[in-house]
């Protein structure tokens, strides 16, 4: 890069910020001088791309970003990246179910190598790739019908110093994205147009190349009346964005194929807190202004975010803010070194068709509710490709990944894995790892299933899941004795052998295991060894295949390969019904017990998914023509959720959900509808002496309790999966609600969810005494504006 360098001293390595307000760094880097200024045109590739199958190939614009080239991303020997490593990276705009045909021509270094050196990866996806002339391939590939964002690389086999490992290409496909227009749209072309009054404004069109305050070293904070920003196509906004929060909880968007820049930031500085002389280092590239406990008087709400198309590339810190109540889709990160980690997921995160190249973790299932799908990793040279957490906060309950490519993994770092290390030892560098310390509950609730997992090259390591002392900097004090809880379900991973042993268990503190338990199941991990052929891993060969060491007590490992699927399942519209009325056509409400009716769902939860709203519902039960499952609580406020059911490695056509707040339904215990009703505090059905054992008819002026579901929401609500509460009640909070027995309203006592039941209702009512008599008296349940299925329960005069 004709550039005289400067060795600066920083940590590298390091997973976790540091407290102090800019800690002394002590590893080695090599800061240019002067950095790269971006953009730059690649002058590795060109690219031309033609749409529909027919018609001229168009130029694209490819970018550039070089490893060392920047203060954000200076090199780092440790890396053992040779001097040219870059990627290249391209934007093509298609629609749905279009023939895309993509031509790169190699511009450096002589020919591409044979054409049977070269592929496209994820291979999965089986893009086709052909020769053209010697320095030219084409790339095709139709899109498919729900097509909303994809990518890939271009992989050729070469020498030590070129490759498309070290010469990366990154083609992103992308949805059509429509420029925002309005009186509200404030257009930004300049650095002029950030630092104005924008109170009048809602949204902001980023057109062209825009640095923050000129010098794109500074993160632009983002008024709270701003809920939109733009990025078109060659947008280049140099600089962080930091949100100043609404404090009512409102969505904010950032959305277009555009670039985020962040490579004007000093990496030295990436630890730097707010407080300091650098606060703006050490910011995420896109992040967010803590909330006071209160916002005008009342409590603050967070607000959620949507992040769809964008480019963040070269950050010296993490890509992003700690996620929570977000979707993120067809979201692409560049970065190089330690700590520049990926997307960070707390509660309800949904992310779909993303790319990461990253030289930290890269997917950080930190929270619960997460549901990953379609995300391809290239794992720079440090760090996992999905990581679990690094302390005791990651509750993990109820978390999807559907489809992880990992492309490409960079270690440079061989060290053995012990379980004696008091070091970090780099066991952060695997496919999944937990760094996770005692006190530890992740997935307790509901284990967190990853699914459809390739690896395209031999993996460092592929399963490191430990229970750990605190290994990240200047780690807080934990009680070691603490138990902690890991539950994990992983299924059908293809992948070459490790090169190291894979580590599952508790690490040895002062000559004793940390201690707790461990359940992971691996279903249909299928092991490629380097001269061998695919295998299913199971316990007989978990030792040599799958070179698997556990350590300490109570660590469970479930291995099975059940039968894959040959069709995927079938859910016909219409097909998803309140679980209790079975009312076709009406809707079914957050919380509630619900059915979905179709064909080839298996016979066992194993394996099993309902997706729904882009969440994993949990699931009672599972049969070959029916699914029962609790709708999840976060889709309160949804007027339609769209659902798929998996079976193993296939899914079903997605369907649209109609929902509402409440969608009231009562349980039936026979065909001819008797109501799952009992006289209160005992356990006599409420029906004709005979009918069931112990059943009695309710007398006028008795409570009953009658169990439904679908009522809505609760006071204490319960996460979604979780029990409600024995000790403190959860009341319905959506309205008031009436019971009619015989046409007559019944006073009610109590309404709310059934103590210790999942999505199951309980409403208490005084059996009125004008209400009519005899074995099959009607029965109704209504709150806003829903009435249930009609029921019937036995009413008989006193004495009789």
């Amino acid at each position: 890069m004709n550039s005289h360098q400067v060795a600066l001293l920083l940590f590298a390595y390091a997973s976790v910020a540091l407290a102090q307000n800019c800690p002394v760094t002590t590893d080695v880097a090599t800061y240019p001088n002067p950095p790269l200024t971006y953009p730059m045109t690649s002058d590795r590739y060109a690219v031309q791309y033609q749409l529909g199958g027919s018609g001229t190939f168009t130029n694209a614009q490819v970018y550039i970003s070089y490893y060392g080239g920047t203060n954000s991303s200076p090199y780092i020997k440790a890396s053992a990246y040779p001097a040219d490593e870059s990627l290249s990276f391209v934007s093509i705009s298609a629609s749905a179910g279009v023939a895309v045909a993509i031509r790169v021509t190699k511009i450096f270094g002589g020919n591409f190598p044979a054409i049977g050196q070269m592929s496209v990866r994820p291979a999965a996806k089986g893009v086709q790739i052909a020769s053209v002339s010697p320095t030219v391939v084409q790339l095709s590939l139709t899109t498919s019908a729900t097509f909303n964002g994809d990518q890939f690389i271009l992989y050729w086999n070469g020498t030590a110093t070129a490759s498309g490992a070290i010469q990366g290409l990154a083609v992103f496909l992308n949805p059509p994205y429509t420029r925002p227009t309005g009186s509200n749209v404030k257009v930004v072309g300049a650095p002029a147009d950030l630092s104005g009054d924008l109170s009048a404004f809602d949204t902001l069109d980023i057109e062209g190349t825009v640095s923050v305050a000129s010098t794109g070293a500074l993160a632009f904070i983002v008024p709270a009346n701003i809920n939109n920003i733009f990025l078109g196509p060659g947008a280049w906004l140099q600089g962080k964005l930091r949100f100043t929060q609404s404090g009512i909880g409102n969505t904010r968007k950032i959305y277009g194929p555009g670039v985020l820049d962040v490579s004007r930031f000093n990496y030295m500085n990436r630890h730097c807190s707010d407080t300091s002389d650098y606060p703006d280092d050490g910011y995420q590239s896109i992040s967010w202004i803590p909330l006071p406990a209160k916002t005008n008087g009342v409590p603050s709400v967070a607000d959620g975010f949507v992040v769809d198309g964008l480019i963040v590339s070269d950050s010296d810190y993490y890509a992003t803010d700690w996620f929570n109540h977000t979707t993120i889709n067809n979201m692409k990160i560049i970065g190089w070194n330690g700590n520049n980690d990926g997307i960070q997921m707390g509660i309800t995160v949904r992310v779909s068709n993303v790319f990461i190249h990253t030289g930290d973790d890269s997917l950080k299932m930190w929270g619960s509710y997460i549901t990953v799908t379609n995300a391809t990793v290239w794992q720079g040279w440090n760090g996992g490709a999905i990581n679990l957490g690094w302390s005791d906060n990651s509750p993990g309950d109820d978390c999807l990944i559907d489809g992880v490519y990992v492309v490409e993994t960079d270690w440079s770092l061989s060290n053995t894995p012990s379980w004696t290390s008091t070091t970090l030892n780099f066991d952060n560098s695997a496919i999944i790892a937990s760094l996770m310390v005692p006190g530890t509950n992740y997935g307790a609730l509901i284990p967190s299933v990853f699914r459809n997992i390739y690896v395209e090259d031999p993996p460092r390591v592929l399963f490191s899941l430990k229970i750990t002392p605190p290994l990240a900097l200047d780690a807080p004090t934990v009680d070691l004795t603490l138990p902690s809880v890991l539950n994990l379900n992983i299924e059908n991973i293809s992948t070459p052998a490790s090169k190291l042993e894979n580590s599952i268990g508790f690490q040895t503190v002062n000559g004793a295991p940390l201690t707790g338990s461990m359940n992971i199941g691996l279903t249909n991990v299928t092991i490629t060894p380097s001269n061998g052929s695919a295998t299913v891993l199971s316990s007989a060969n978990a030792a040599t295949l799958g070179d698997i060491v556990t350590n300490g007590s109570n660590v469970a490992i479930a291995y099975a390969s059940p039968p894959k699927a040959s069709a995927p399942p079938v859910v016909p519209s219409g097909a998803v019904l309140n679980g209790a009325s079975f009312a076709i056509g009406a809707p079914i409400a957050p919380g509630s017990i619900a059915s979905v009716f179709g064909s080839g769902f298996g016979s066992s939860p194993l394996g099993v998914t309902v997706l729904i709203g882009g969440i994993a519902a949990p699931l009672f039960a599972v049969s070959p023509q029916q699914i029962n499952f609790q709708v999840p609580w976060q889709l309160s406020g949804e007027a339609q959720a769209a659902l798929t059911v998996t079976s193993g490695d296939l899914t079903s056509a997605s369907i649209n959900v109609p929902l509402a707040a409440a969608a009231p339904g009562i349980f039936l215990l026979s065909s001819a509808g008797q109501a799952a009703a009992l006289i209160a505090n005992t356990a006599s059905i409420v029906a004709s002496a005979a009918a069931f054992p112990g059943s009695r008819p309710a007398q006028p002026g008795e409570y009953i309790t009658i169990y439904c579901t679908g009522l809505g929401a609760v006071t204490n609500q319960p996460a979604t999966g979780a029990l409600s509460g024995t000790g403190t009640l959860s009341y319905t909070s959506t309205g008031p609600i009436t019971v009619s027995i015989g046409g007559v309203a019944a006073p009610v006592s109590f309404s709310g969810l059934a103590p210790g039941y999942l999505g199951l209702y309980q409403v208490n009512v005084q059996v009125p005494a004008k209400a009519p008599t005899g074995p099959a008296v009607p029965l109704t349940i209504s709150t806003g504006g829903m009435t249930s299925n009609q029921a019937t329960i036995a009413v008989s005069t006193s004495g009789s």
